[in-house]
């Protein structure tokens, strides 16, 4: 946990939805897009009572694409293979996986 003038800076935390919540409403209101939401949740939908998972720690997304590779996404994103492999703990790549840099 990083500390900012001796009190506790929380980037990750838990999150119980209520009954007007969305998707979207969350999102917004802890500053996270819609997607970064999505892929720590395996939930079709927001229900009352819901826990999410809300990360906000500024990470990125990418969506990997037909003849995407580590090394091609890695320069894309002026990333390094390792990094990208270390961060999402992959060892292939398909189309449509989601990669965090």
């Amino acid at each position: 946990m990083l500390k900012v003038c001796n009190k506790p800076f929380v980037t990750k935390f838990l999150y119980r939805a209520l009954p007007e919540d969305t998707f979207e409403g969350i999102a917004q209101k802890f500053g996270v897009s819609i997607q970064r939401l999505k892929l720590d949740n395996p939930v079709d939908q927001v229900y009352d009572g819901c826990v999410l998972y809300i990360n906000t720690t500024n990470t990125h997304i990418y969506v990997v694409k037909p003849l995407d590779t580590l090394d091609s996404i890695a320069k894309k994103l002026n990333t390094t293979k390792q990094n990208l492999k270390d961060k999402n703990q992959i060892t292939k790549l398909y189309i449509g996986q989601k990669l965090e840099y």
